[in-house]
């Protein structure tokens, strides 16, 4: 357990998807945010093949792509929220 830190985004990445699907069911009255995990899931494991073949270790892969999975949440609430400025 020492070689794997917690950092922030490990924590946040769920709260960062649960908030951006009320974000966009607010905004929009629909939220799509489970069409766009399933397209970010299925990049995931392109992703995941391609690298692990390079000599990625599967732990750390993973570690990797769940903070980049909360730091893609953040942008799609960024996104959502800019969209949600333009329309209303």
């Amino acid at each position: 357990m020492k070689k794997l830190r917690l950092h922030v985004l490990d924590v946040v990445t769920l709260p960062v998807w649960i908030v951006a699907h009320y974000t966009m069911g607010y905004l929009f009255g629909v939220s799509y945010i489970e069409w766009l995990l399933l397209l970010w899931f299925a990049f995931g494991a392109i992703l995941a093949w391609f690298l692990l073949q390079k000599e990625w270790g599967w732990r750390h892969f993973w570690h990797l792509y769940w903070q980049w999975s909360g730091l893609f949440g953040i942008v799609v609430i960024i996104v959502v929220m800019i969209l949600g400025f333009i329309n209303h």
